[in-house]
């Protein structure tokens, strides 16, 4: 894979959209907009090939059923908003050298959220993440918004043997892993990647129980399509669009979608 490079700004965009066509309600739509600003403060291979970014996170919207979510809520997304971030470009993986600062946020905001009991279980939730070592690298390097930037498939190369590429797929739907067996087509300034479940990775009849408790429906069939698009142009990552879509007897869907582009890019 060529050397990538970024943009100074990037449009970021998310959607999950669960439906029980069988309930006639939509239930936990959620969409989030924001615009990423990226800075690099160092590069160097002296101690391998890195390149050390200031990441900036404005203007976020989080709706959530079609209503916005407000203060003192919308503190929460706010946490992770200023990052200086290490990306390792062999490996792949980012990590975090400002959590000091993150853990000053996190107490300003704890102290804003006084009065609000869920909001305060939930920041003390991150807060455990965070000054734990290896929680926090987990929690990082799966940020839809890193992962995308940073540590994505086509990036990364992973695979289940040598004779197939593959990955894992958490907390799409409840607790469940998903192995996602890829392929992939690459053509000059675009990367096409395809995967469908690894059928032969798992449990089928423990993972349908486990499947129809999640979604409180008896399941008979199901169906998984993962798609990711990259255009890159001129070694510069122009665009990144994700997407995850479950059907479950042709009465639940579960879609998700992230696209990340640069300024300009449709």
């Amino acid at each position: 894979m060529k050397l990538i490079r970024y943009r100074e700004k990037y449009k970021y965009q998310f959607k999950r959209n669960l439906y029980y066509t069988y309930k006639r309600y939509k239930n936990n739509k959620i969409e989030y907009n924001s615009n990423i600003y990226l800075n690099i403060l160092a590069e160097g291979n002296k101690e391998g090939d890195y390149t050390l970014f200031q990441f900036e996170e404005r203007d976020i919207e989080i709706k959530r059923n079609d209503y916005i979510i407000d203060f003192p809520e919308n503190l929460l997304y706010k946490i992770f908003n200023s990052l200086m971030i290490f990306w390792d470009k062999e490996n792949f993986y980012c990590k975090i050298f400002n959590i000091n600062n993150i853990n000053e946020k996190i107490n300003i905001i704890e102290e804003a959220c006084k009065n609000e009991k869920n909001l305060l279980n939930e920041i003390k939730e991150i807060k455990s993440i965070v000054n734990n070592k290896d929680d926090f690298f987990y929690f990082i390097n799966e940020n839809r918004i890193i992962k995308s930037l940073f540590g994505n498939l086509y990036f990364k190369n992973i695979n289940f043997s040598n004779a197939r590429k593959g990955f894992f797929v958490n907390n799409l739907i409840g607790n469940l892993i998903l192995p996602i067996e890829i392929t992939e087509n690459i053509f000059e300034n675009k990367v096409e990647i395809i995967g469908k479940i690894a059928m032969d990775m798992i449990e089928e009849t423990l993972f349908i129980k486990l499947l129809s408790k999640i979604v409180d429906l008896k399941v008979e069939n199901f169906e998984f399509l993962y798609k990711c698009t990259l255009l890159i142009k001129e070694d510069f990552l122009e665009k990144v669009n994700s997407e995850s879509i479950m059907t479950i007897n042709n009465s639940f869907e579960l879609k998700e979608k992230n696209t990340i582009c640069a300024e300009g890019v449709e």
